[in-house]
């Protein structure tokens, strides 16, 4: 099973539900270098600028994989799929002061990862909700 994207530049990407890490909203740096672009898709190893609209993507791939919205530190939503997530680790102090939790893809010091407001306690929560499995939260 793929999901046909449009991407921003032209053309088109064929993607994996299961390869999906998260979806955004671009950047105000990325909408200005690529002005097409309404959504973000960031996958193992690639990510998309898309003329697909961030809510349409979400609906696209929530679909088939399970998708969370969560929300950045920064205040702006995020969709994660949740069965992509392989650890958390509570927010160091070094990072942004409204992240709360770190998101881990991968096993590693080069794993993606994603800082998010949700605590702890939010997140298990999520995954419950989405049937889930919590174990990453310990």
């Amino acid at each position: 099973m793929r999901i046909q994207i449009e991407l921003a530049h032209g053309g088109d990407e064929r993607v994996a539900p299961k390869s999906l890490l998260y979806i955004r909203q671009p950047t105000p740096r990325e909408a200005e270098n690529e002005p097409g672009a309404l959504g973000v898709l960031r996958l193992r190893g690639v990510q998309f600028l898309t003329s697909d609209s961030f809510t349409d993507l979400a609906e696209e791939f929530r679909a088939h994989i399970p998708l969370a919205a969560l929300t950045t530190p920064s205040g702006h939503p995020i969709w994660v799929n949740l069965g992509s997530v392989v650890d958390w680790d509570p927010s160091p102090t070094s990072a942004h002061p409204d992240a709360k939790s770190w998101l881990v893809f991968g096993t590693g010091p080069r794993a993606p990862r994603l800082a998010v407001r949700e605590t702890r306690e939010e997140l298990t929560q999520t995954w419950a909700a989405l049937d889930q499995d919590d174990s990453i939260f310990g």
